[in-house]
This record gives structure tokens, C-alpha cells and sequence, in this order.
């Protein structure tokens, strides 16, 4: 929305719809001068106002946008005023108001999500995860409260750090993309950087680490330990995709948990090592990761449709 002198006057006079606030409102925070800009039409507005009661008819028909305080005497002025007033204090209430709503939103088990934040950026949710968010985002930073895995994009604001609280850290970028796994359940944490920078602080001891591109850092026996990403392609999730580069035959069953929304009931003696490698598409299916997974790998398996269930022996 393009903000214009008329608009911003109708905004002083308490003529806006509640749409054209904020967007009055965001353009006020996007630039100082655009504070100072409203302030010199407020003022040759309220002199304007003021001067009125003593114009002729043929000066009131030059300024038509104060016609209706001409003829209500100078209480009936100051009390238009103060109604300016009050239109500013509730226009700045109502921001305030929607900054205190927020959306929460919960990825169902098997499925992902896109979404653009207010702001441009944009979050991918795994499976199981679920994110709290401002409507509007405040004035001095963007805030989201995360629980499971997540992956963002990132809108650079020099003047507005985006924030994501989870039960082990919080999180602090400008501009940047990285992934993050938090489980307070099981308590565990993982971040990993692709680009950009990020600010990492312990919530319990306050401690904090700065991460360069290609690092991450585990929540490891309570504190927060840094090492290079070995393997990129295990943030390829948010394009449907999983890795079977995979550090430990348990590790990657959890990852087909959560893409397939199916429990595994593991009945080996020992736990196999995993020989393939490469990528396997979500969308091919539980049975197709499976045979997959077999290849080169001694176990067999048994799928229980009615509990969601695999059973590897």
C-alpha cells in the first residue's frame, strides 16, 4: 500500500480503516524520517485547524478537509484535536494488541509445511513440529517459539534480529539459513548453519557461541558443543528427500519415523551397519525406503498397516 499525504491525513482525522493503519504504522518504523514527515502534516494540520475559526468562506472552500470544524467554535476545535489525539494512541494500542496475538501452528506426523512469515521469511516444519509466531511482528525484533525440527530462510533486517526460542537456546540471526531439531522430550538439540551467522545462548547458563557456515552444535549432557556439518544432504528433508549417509542404523530409523509417520520395534541382538548409500524420494514410500535400506544390510522386516508398524528382526 502506497502511503499518501491523503491517506495520512485521514489518519489524523481517524478516518483509516484498520488495514491502513498498519500499513501506516509499519511505514513509520521502516524509516525515521517518515515519523518526521507525519509530524509536519500533523502540524500544518492542527494550525490549519486552529487558524480556521478565523477564515473567511472563500478560504474555507480552498481547504475543504477542514470544513467541518468551522463551524463548531473553538471548544468544538479542541475537541476535535484531543480526538486526533486519541485516534493515535489507539492506532498505536491496536498494534500493540496485535503484536500480542499470535498464531500456533502443528505439522501432523508424516507431513510437512511451508509457510512465509510476516516478514518474508520463510519456515519449513517437519513432521511432529510446531511453532508459536506474532501476527505482527514487533518493532525491535521477530520472535517464534520452536518445538521439533525446522528449517528457515531468513529475511536480513539490520534493526529487527530474528529470535527462536527453544527449550535449550535461543537463537539470534539477521539474515541467514539454518536448521534446527529441538526435543525437549528427549532432550536434544541440534543446529546447523548453511548460511549466514548465528548467536546461540544456553538458557540455563547464559553462555553463548557464534556459528560460522557449515558448523552446528549439539546439546550434548547439557551444554552446547560445536563441529562441521559432515553430511548436507540430511537437511535435504524440506525437499522431500532423505539421506542415507547416516551415522548409525538408529539414527536413520528415526528419520523414516518421522517421514512416515510409523513406529519401529527393533528385535536384533545387535544394531547393523548401514552400507548404502545416496538418497531415497519420501513420496516412493515406506516399502520402497525399506528395500532400500536391506540392501547390503542383514535384517528383515514386517510391516503392521493396522498399527502403523515395522517390526525388524
Amino acid at each position: 500500500m502506497q502511503i499518501t499525504e491523503d491517506i495520512l491525513i485521514r489518519f489524523l482525522k481517524c478516518e483509516t480503516t484498520p488495514e491502513e493503519e498498519v500499513a501506516i504504522l509499519d511505514w513509520l518504523d521502516a524509516d525515521p524520517e517518515n515519523q518526521k514527515k507525519l509530524d509536519s502534516i500533523d502540524f500544518q494540520f492542527n494550525a490549519t485547524v486552529l487558524h480556521s475559526e478565523f477564515h473567511t468562506r472563500q478560504t474555507e472552500e480552498k481547504k475543504p478537509f477542514i470544513r467541518r470544524f468551522i463551524s463548531y467554535g473553538a471548544a468544538a476545535v479542541i475537541a476535535a484535536l484531543i480526538t486526533v489525539g486519541n485516534g493515535l494512541y489507539q492506532s498505536r494500542k491496536t498494534r500493540m494488541e496485535m503484536e500480542a496475538m499470535t498464531t500456533s501452528i502443528s505439522v501432523p506426523q508424516g507431513q510437512r509445511i511451508c509457510l512465509t512469515l510476516q516478514d518474508g521469511s520463510r519456515v519449513w516444519l517437519n513432521s511432529g513440529a510446531s511453532m508459536e509466531y506474532p501476527n505482527i511482528f514487533k518493532t525491535d525484533n521477530r520472535t517464534v517459539k520452536l518445538s521439533g525440527e525446522a528449517f528457515f530462510d531468513i529475511m536480513s533486517d539490520k534493526d529487527r534480529p530474528f529470535i527462536v526460542e527453544t527449550f535449550a537456546c535461543a537463537i539470534e540471526v539477521l539474515g541467514t539459513k539454518f536448521n534446527v531439531d529441538s526435543d525437549a522430550t528427549d532432550a536434544e538439540f541440534s543446529t546447523a548453519l548453511l548460511e549466514g551467522s548465528v548467536k546461540l545462548t544456553e538458557n540455563a547458563s547464559g553462555v553463548s557461541m557464534i556459528l560460522k557456515p557449515g558448523e552446528k552444535a549439539d546439546l550434548i549432557h547439557g551444554k552446547l558443543r560445536r563441529s562441521h556439518i559432515t553430511n548436507p544432504d540430511e537437511y535435504l528433508w524440506t525437499d522431500g528427500i532423505i539421506s542415507l549417509q547416516c551415522n548409525s542404523f538408529t539414527e536413520l530409523l528415526k528419520r523414516l519415523e518421522k517421514a512416515y509417520d510409523v513406529r519401529f520395534v527393533v528385535k536384533l541382538e545387535k544394531e547393523p551397519v548401514v552400507h548404502c548409500k545416496g538418497k531415497i524420494r519420501i513420496s516412493d514410500g515406506v516399502e520402497h525406503a525399506m528395500e532400500i535400506l536391506k540392501m547390503g544390510t542383514e535384517f528383515e522386516y514386517e510391516i503392521n498397516h493396522s498399527s502403523n508398524e515395522i517390526y525388524i528382526h
